[in-house]
């Protein structure tokens, strides 16, 4: 059902290649931000369930991409000739549908580009979970 997503419609299967890019930690995507800050914390534990850690890591971060890399080529694929042609009339979203996903993506973007703005809040509210658990 996904195959030819983005020839109808190229804004979803934008947003959803966004998405899946992130959740993958491809840069400069916001996933890539706090996957370099795991990375970084497994490097810097430097004792030996820091580095089993970054290898489950690292191999879950390839199982993933091994997942949705398919998923973004079927965007991107053309339908089969068995299809029928009304199908491949393209698809008008409404503003209010296109408004969250550009919104959003555009998030994940800015995340990724500048991690440090959003890492003061993170942290205040890591510290503050933190006190709660003491």
């Amino acid at each position: 059902q996904l195959r030819g997503t983005a020839a109808r419609m190229p804004l979803v299967a934008g947003a959803f290649t966004v998405a899946l890019a992130g959740l993958a930690g491809i840069p400069p995507l916001a996933g890539f931000a706090g996957k370099w800050f795991v990375l970084s914390g497994g490097v810097q534990a430097a004792d030996a369930p820091g580095y089993l850690g970054l290898i489950v890591f690292l191999l879950n971060s390839l199982l993933a991409l091994g997942y949705y890399l398919p998923l973004i080529g079927m965007l991107f694929a053309r339908k089969t000739s068995e299809v029928s042609e009304t199908s491949e009339v393209s698809i008008q979203i409404s503003p209010w549908m296109a408004l969250p996903l550009v919104v959003l993506g555009a998030l994940v973007l800015a995340m990724g580009l500048y991690p440090g703005l959003w890492l003061n809040w993170t942290a205040e509210a890591a510290a503050y979970l933190h006190r709660l658990g003491k």
